[in-house]
């Protein structure tokens, strides 16, 4: 069953139905299961319910992807374990990518966490209520669109270097970057030594942008529509120049 006391819970070698996520029926009983708590571990599943225990040599990891055991991910990449009296228990990343993540269940000091890995194509969102692995795209943060019946100017939400220009609610110039050395701090351009309050977006999105939909921060463009002309068949009076803020 799975079971044990932390850092050791884990799998055993028996298995029946009160395994869970232990359990060989997760995948029909036939192929590779990987332990869900120690990725060196796994079960060979065969038919008829039979299922047997291994362990991958010291420093790997089983791998579902080539069914074979492979070296654990490089201290590089930010895989080792945390720490976890440091971190506090729940879940947490190094990995510039997001792709493993350490679980940490206990507080015992110098002792580590499990290192965990995401599918294919997904990454560990930390930033959720309930962080788990999502599809890559979605770390990508909200694209803008402009307010209802807005008017102005407005912060990109992901780049603090650009900004959007709005009229009656419709965008005619987006990703306008401010000059080299500034932001935009709601209202103007300023020098990046100012005290501008950027959007937060995902640590991991930078390493995922270029293949998903959106801009990355930094590589913007700049790009203008057809400028919305007022409209004089309103009653008589004064209006804004879409095209001009000071007319």
């Amino acid at each position: 069953v799975c079971g044990g006391n932390p850092p050791s819970a884990g799998c055993v070698a028996y298995i029946d139905n009160r395994a869970g996520a232990c359990d060989c029926d997760t995948i029909n009983n036939l192929g590779f299961h990987v332990d869900p708590y120690d990725s060196s571990q796994f079960f060979l599943c065969i038919p008829a319910g039979g299922q047997y225990f291994l362990s991958c040599p010291e420093g790997e990891i089983f791998s579902t992807e080539v069914n074979e055991c492979i070296p654990s991910p490089s201290t590089n990449d930010g895989s080792d374990p945390l720490i976890c009296s440091t971190e506090g228990i729940g879940f947490h990343t190094t990995d510039s990518t997001c792709k493993t993540f350490t679980a940490c269940v206990h507080e015992t000091p110098d002792l580590p966490g499990v290192v965990l890995s995401c599918d294919v194509d997904e990454a560990f969102d930390s930033s959720l209520s309930q962080p788990r692995c999502v599809p890559q795209c979605d770390l990508a943060p909200t694209q803008f669109t402009c307010p209802t019946n807005s008017m102005g100017v407005f912060p990109d939400t992901s780049d603090c270097k650009i900004f959007h220009v709005c009229s009656n609610g419709i965008e005619f110039s987006t990703s306008i970057p401010c000059p080299d050395g500034q932001l935009f701090n709601g209202m103007t351009c300023v020098p990046s030594s100012s005290n501008v309050v950027c959007p937060e977006i995902n640590e991991c999105w930078p390493a995922y942008c270029e293949a998903c939909p959106g801009t990355c921060p930094e590589t913007s463009s700049y790009t203008t529509a057809d400028p919305v002309a007022p409209n004089c068949n309103n009653s008589p009076g004064y209006y804004e120049d879409p095209t001009d803020c000071k007319k």
